[in-house]
């Protein structure tokens, strides 16, 4: 099992997509670590894990062997009931 940040940067601003090509940039650059793993065939799921400075909220990305989501998902289960123990994750009213 591989963690990482879902994305390298946060949400953008919506001002800063003027145009096509800013959105094409902004857009590369926030899909750069999910894509590599759909490319390499990967499973992987994003948990959220807080909020930037700006409120935005962040994610982590958890990456496992292809085949492997019974295993990935009860991993993420572990990392959301301690995000939740920590206080950094409130999870929704059907998962409690």
């Amino acid at each position: 099992m591989l963690v990482g940040p879902t994305t390298p940067i946060t949400a953008p601003a919506v001002t800063e997509f003027a145009d096509d090509e800013s959105y094409g940039k902004i857009n590369m650059r926030a899909l750069k670590n999910t894509s590599v793993v759909s490319f390499l065939g990967l499973c992987a799921l994003s948990l959220p894990v807080g909020h930037d400075p700006n409120g935005m909220p962040v994610g982590l990305q958890l990456i496992a062997p292809p085949m492997s989501e019974p295993r990935l998902l009860a991993v993420a289960s572990a990392f959301e009931r301690a995000f939740a123990k920590a206080d950094l994750w409130t999870p929704p009213a059907s998962l409690e």
